[in-house]
């Protein structure tokens, strides 16, 4: 029973892991753009949801940027440092010039993340 057990999580694992793509990704920090480049994007959830991620992560201590959608055209967002956690960036919108973005603002930084289909 154990190995069955083990054999859906392990599958259940790699199938997520399959989902992720390589996307064109945009970060732009305060109208600075810092990622410009390849990257995977993972949707997460089936509902427009997402994570981004790099290989040696995505720009300075931000290894992955996480979306999810709370209503139409809003989201939370969260960054996840080098130690894993997930912090919390507040709430986006969905752009209605760039439907691929969403505009932000967490303390004093605004924030742009974009992901196009590669």
């Amino acid at each position: 029973m154990k190995k069955f057990l083990m054999m859906i999580l392990v599958g259940a694992g790699l199938s997520m892991a399959a989902q992720a793509k390589d996307a064109k990704c945009k970060i732009t920090l305060n109208n600075q753009v810092v990622v410009n480049n390849t990257c995977s994007f993972s949707p997460i959830d089936g509902d427009g949801s997402f994570i981004l991620s790099g290989k040696y992560g995505l720009y300075e201590d931000i290894q992955a940027f996480k979306v999810v959608l709370i209503n139409k055209g809003v989201a939370k967002t969260y960054v996840s440092g080098e130690d894993g956690d997930w912090n919390d960036w507040g709430k986006a919108i969905r752009s209605k010039s760039q439907p691929a973005c969403w505009n932000g603002k967490t303390g004093s930084t605004r924030y742009q993340v974009c992901a196009f289909a590669k």
